[in-house]
């Protein structure tokens, strides 16, 4: 307790497909917004992921996200991008956090893992 609430951004590789989607989270319920399965996710190679949150209007926010191999150039759009309008997540700050999941189970051949790096916040306006 607290229930968590927020947007959130997820690179997936674990549901059957590859992709990267915005999801959010109200009163402890996680949601799927919207997927790009167009991506590809290859083993060893790093990514970066630019996740942004903005208010668009006083009753609707735009989450958008896109992801890259670390070794390109950022891309100029992105690749997931919405409206919401769901009450509770509007007009509030936010915060940031930093999870992993992963199906492997003990006895593996290789152990999965996730680093993150990097990590920068900056403000869409002063």
């Amino acid at each position: 307790m607290p229930h968590g609430q927020g947007y959130a951004v997820f690179v997936e590789g674990f549901r059957g497909f590859q992709g990267i989607g915005v999801w959010r989270e109200v009163d402890g319920v996680e949601q799927q917004l919207l997927i790009d399965m167009g991506q590809t996710i290859a083993n060893g190679t790093r990514y970066r992921v630019r996740f942004q949150v903005e208010q668009a209007t006083a009753g609707t926010t735009d989450p958008r996200a896109k992801m890259w191999p670390e070794a390109g150039m950022e891309p100029a759009g992105w690749d997931v991008e919405l409206t919401d309008d769901t009450g509770i997540l509007q007009g509030i700050s936010g915060g940031i956090a930093a999870d992993s999941w992963s199906s492997l189970t003990t006895g593996g051949a290789t152990p999965a893992y996730t680093f993150i790096d990097d990590v920068e916040i900056l403000a869409l306006c002063e």
